[in-house]
């Protein structure tokens, strides 16, 4: 019987825990819920290599991985006439998010300007991957705790 599982969302982090009566019930793991992109996650001890977790996101999201460095992966999104740089840095605790730049590839006249509604949304859409490989690892983590 599954005894623990964490589920990870982009924006909040519950627990399902099934008590002596093997009845389910949810429980918050971590009081602070996060809604902007820049807010790091917080890594619970079975993330071993946060590293290679982002790298893993930044393709899954259609990003490229531009520099990689010590606490730090840099990815690069070209994308619809779009240039967007963001760096992604870590450590065994966090992963925290910094946007470094977005603008048009195409630009001309009156096209320079820089929509935010969609570079939130791709920017967004990196971060909802970042969590997706971290609810990865949280179910593989109680996954093995049951044997």
């Amino acid at each position: 019987m599954l005894k623990r599982l964490i589920v990870i969302s982009a924006l909040l982090a519950t627990s399902t825990f099934a008590n002596a009566n093997n009845e389910l019930s949810l429980q918050t793991v971590n009081g602070n819920s996060y809604s902007f992109y820049s807010d790091p996650f917080k890594l619970a001890d079975y993330v071993k290599e946060p590293q290679k977790a982002i790298e893993k996101a930044i393709v899954n999201a259609g990003w490229k991985i531009k520099e990689k460095g010590e606490g730090l992966v840099k990815a690069e999104l070209d994308y619809k006439g779009y240039l967007l740089n963001s760096t992604i840095y870590f450590n065994d605790k966090e992963i925290s998010f910094d946007h470094v730049s977005a603008q048009r590839n195409d630009c001309s006249g009156s096209r320079c300007k820089v929509k935010e509604r969609h570079v939130d949304r791709w920017r967004l859409s990196l971060r909802r991957h970042v969590a997706t490989q971290l609810t990865k690892l949280a179910k593989k983590d109680a996954v093995s705790s049951l044997n």
